[in-house]
């Protein structure tokens, strides 16, 4: 349904701007790039444990709910919807907190670091078989929660 090109295109937009903004990149870009990846992993692990595995009912739940319920290699992606009012969403609260330069720059790390999950969430969902250990422990641990322990 095209949601990868979507997000892709709406990436480059983002770098686009950016770089039409001001080309040169500091150390404080480096910073801001670094420290949102790290934010973003952090409230990932947050929301996908006290929120998608809440003890309280709401529609998300029930959705991601279906989600572990599906046969494994039942693959599913975001809709484009999500992930990119998702994105504007973390763009306009990092040029509350950020100059312009600076929340573009958050906000291609932000969703760099979210199409990167999206992609390994699911490839791990496919029968691509992995040479790699990294890869076989990521499959093995997603598995565990899928199948053994929602925690």
């Amino acid at each position: 349904d095209g949601v990868p090109l979507y997000v892709t295109m709406s990436i480059c937009s983002f770098l686009a701007w950016r770089i039409n903004l001001a080309p040169v990149l500091t150390l404080m870009d480096s910073v801001v790039f670094v420290s949102t990846i790290i934010f973003w992993s952090f409230q990932e692990h947050f929301l996908h444990e006290k929120v998608l595995h809440s003890t309280f009912d709401w529609f998300g739940k029930e959705i991601h709910q279906g989600h572990h319920d599906k046969p494994y290699h039942q693959i599913s992606i975001d809709p484009a919807s999500l992930l990119l009012g998702w994105m504007v969403s973390a763009h306009v609260l990092f040029r509350l907190l950020l100059p312009l330069p600076l929340a573009l720059t958050a906000t291609i790390a932000y969703s760099l670091a979210g199409m990167g999950y999206e992609w390994a969430h699911y490839i791990v969902h496919t029968k691509v078989r992995f040479k790699s250990r990294f890869w076989k422990r990521v499959r093995e641990n997603h598995t565990r929660h899928h199948l053994i322990n929602h925690n």
